[in-house]
C-alpha cells in the first residue's frame, strides 16, 4: 500500500491494539468488529472507494482459506447505517467491495431498518438507496427488501400479510425479484407521473 488512507491507518491501529487486556472469543470479536465499523461510519470518517478492498486484500488477519474466510466485520447492517446517517463514502466503498449497483429511488421508508438510527423516509423528490428492510411500493404492494443478489444486479423484496395480533408481519404474501434496470425504469415512470 503506497498511499495509506485514514481508514486503513485506524484499521491497522485497531488490529495491532486489540486483545491486549482480555482474551479473544468469537462473540467478543463479533461485537468489537461491529462496533468498530459503526463508530467509523456514524462519526463521519471519509472512506475512499478502495478502502474495504485494500483492507481485505492486505490485512494479514483477514486472510483465510477460501473455505473458511476470516471475518472482518463489514456487513449489510453497516451499509444500512451509512445510507441512513448520510456517510455515503462508506456506501460507495461497500458497493465497490460487493460489486453492487445501487438501487436509488424515492418514496422509501426506512423505519424498520436495522440498526435503528432514525425514523426517516425519503420525500417524493428526495432520492435514497435501498438497504435491507427498506419499504417501498411495488406493483400495488408495500414491499420490504429482504436480500441483495449482487452478482445478478437484483434484490428480493416481499409483501407481507398483516399480522392480526398487530406484530411485525411475517407471513409472505408475494415475493418479487427486482433488477436494477426494472427499478430504475419504475422510478423514471414515477417521476414522469408526479
Amino acid at each position: 500500500m503506497a498511499n495509506i488512507t485514514s481508514v486503513q491507518k485506524i484499521f491497522d491501529a485497531y488490529i495491532k491494539g486489540n486483545w491486549k487486556t482480555m482474551n479473544w472469543t468469537s462473540e467478543k470479536a463479533s461485537h468489537a468488529w461491529s462496533a468498530f465499523w459503526f463508530l467509523l461510519i456514524s462519526s463521519g470518517f471519509a472512506f475512499e472507494k478502495n478502502d474495504l478492498i485494500e483492507i481485505r486484500e492486505t490485512c494479514s488477519c483477514c486472510t483465510g482459506s477460501r473455505y473458511d474466510p476470516v471475518w472482518y466485520g463489514v456487513y449489510e447492517s453497516h451499509y444500512s447505517l451509512a445510507v441512513r446517517c448520510g456517510n455515503l463514502t462508506f456506501a460507495y466503498a461497500y458497493e465497490k467491495l460487493r460489486k453492487r449497483i445501487p438501487f436509488i429511488g424515492f418514496g422509501l421508508d426506512y423505519h424498520r431498518c436495522y440498526p435503528g438510527f432514525s425514523n426517516h423516509a425519503t420525500q417524493a423528490k428526495s432520492a435514497g438507496r435501498l438497504v435491507l428492510r427498506t419499504e417501498f411500493g411495488w406493483q400495488g404492494e408495500t414491499v420490504s427488501v429482504t436480500s441483495f443478489k449482487d452478482n445478478e444486479h437484483s434484490l428480493v423484496a416481499c409483501a407481507y400479510h398483516p399480522d392480526p395480533e398487530g406484530y411485525t408481519p411475517s407471513k409472505i404474501k408475494k415475493r418479487f425479484t427486482i433488477t436494477v434496470k426494472d427499478f430504475k425504469q419504475e422510478m423514471t415512470n414515477r417521476r414522469k407521473e408526479s
